[in-house]
């Protein structure tokens, strides 16, 4: 493979190193020689499938995290498949729950793909996770969510009046 590789034959290189890898699932160093050589040739569907065996062989919650951000990223950007990305980014949530990269992510691919719904449930997650001024902040964005997007006014006072029994000096919370 590396032999290949530095000829630039990159798919002889790949063949052989896949090869070595089914033998080797866990080596890291097989690994990175494909994921470079997907880098460079740009196939960003064979990483993710590189990435998705990965995950068979992968057990420290730290290490499937970062395979899932990427897998999650290439299916948001490259290959433009939010709904997969999505998915990828709830996987990623099941690792560990308060994870701040795909907290995001879903708040702004659901904000894209119009999935009010699952907004509101996320910001509500994130509102009692959270607490505080944090929470708060999720909680106010929430309301503006229902009153603007769902149309549901009480839900909306609802989400207000938590943060005012909270912090009754919260300013926005009383405005809106």
């Amino acid at each position: 493979g590396e032999l290949f590789a530095g000829l630039g034959n990159h798919e002889r290189a790949l063949e052989y190193y896949r090869k070595a890898l089914a033998f080797e699932p866990e080596n890291r160093e097989l690994f990175d020689a494909i994921d470079g050589l997907l880098v460079k040739t740009e196939k960003h569907e064979e990483r993710v499938s590189l990435y998705r065996e990965a995950l068979d062989h992968r057990y420290d919650p730290e290490d499937r995290l970062k395979i899932l951000h990427v897998i999650a990223d290439l299916q948001r950007t490259q290959l433009s498949q939010p709904d997969e990305a999505i998915l990828t980014y709830v996987q990623a949530l099941d690792v560990e729950a308060s994870d701040s990269k795909s907290l995001e992510a879903l708040t702004e691919l659901y904000r894209e793909a119009k999935r009010w719904e699952d907004l509101a449930e996320l910001y509500l997650r994130r509102a009692e996770t959270q607490g505080g001024s944090a929470g708060a902040g999720y909680r106010l964005d929430l309301a503006k969510l229902y009153k603007n997007e769902l149309s549901d006014t009480s839900r909306a006072i609802d989400q207000l009046q938590e943060i005012v029994l909270a912090s009754p000096g919260h300013k926005e919370a009383v405005v809106e």
